[in-house]
C-alpha cells in the first residue's frame, strides 16, 4: 500500500500483479494481470481535517487568553507594588527623615543647654539612622516593582 497526496488530499492506493499458470484438457495457458485500487473521496469533504483544524484553533486561542490574563495579573501586581513603594518612598522623603533631622537638631540644641542626656541624642541618632535604612529598602522595592512591572509589560516604560 502506498499514499499520495493529490490537491491537498491524501489517497491510499494499491497496486498489484498476478500471475497463473493453466493446465488442462490439452491446453496450456498463462494469465497476467496488474490491479490498481484506490478509495474514491466521492464523500469525503475532509470533515476530520476540518475538526482537527478548529480543535487547535481552539486549543490556539484558550492558550492566547490564559496567557492574556496572566500577563494582566503580573502587570496589575508589579503597578500595585510600584505604587505601595513610590508612596512609603515619599513618605520618608517628605516627612519622616525631615521631622527625624529636625528632631535632632532640637536635641543637639537642648544637650548643649544641658537638658537632655547624650544618650537622648544617641537614641535619636539611631532612630535617624533607622528611618534611613528603611527608606532604602523602600527605594530598592520600588526599583524592584519598576523591572517587574517593565518585565512584564515586555520593555522600558516611557517617562
Amino acid at each position: 500500500m502506498a499514499r499520495a497526496v493529490l490537491n491537498g488530499i491524501e489517497i491510499d492506493y494499491t497496486v498489484s500483479g498476478e500471475y497463473h499458470r493453466v493446465q488442462g484438457g490439452g491446453l496450456v495457458g498463462n494469465n497476467y494481470g496488474v490491479f490498481f485500487s484506490a478509495p474514491l473521496p466521492i464523500f469525503n469533504r475532509n470533515q476530520g481535517h476540518k475538526v482537527e483544524a478548529a480543535a487547535l484553533i481552539s486549543q490556539a486561542r484558550m492558550r492566547r487568553e490564559f496567557l492574556e490574563q496572566i500577563i494582566r495579573s503580573e502587570v496589575q501586581s508589579a503597578y500595585a507594588r510600584y505604587e505601595a513603594a513610590r508612596s512609603a518612598a515619599a513618605t520618608f522623603e517628605q516627612g519622616v527623615i525631615a521631622r527625624s533631622t529636625e528632631n535632632i537638631r532640637v536635641i543637639r540644641a537642648a544637650y548643649e543647654l544641658g537638658q537632655f542626656q547624650i544618650t537622648d541624642l544617641l537614641s535619636e541618632h539611631r532612630r535617624l539612622l533607622d528611618s534611613q535604612r528603611e527608606y532604602t529598602e523602600t527605594l530598592a522595592e520600588q526599583y524592584r516593582a519598576l523591572a517587574d512591572l517593565q518585565a512584564a509589560l515586555g520593555g522600558p516604560l516611557m517617562r
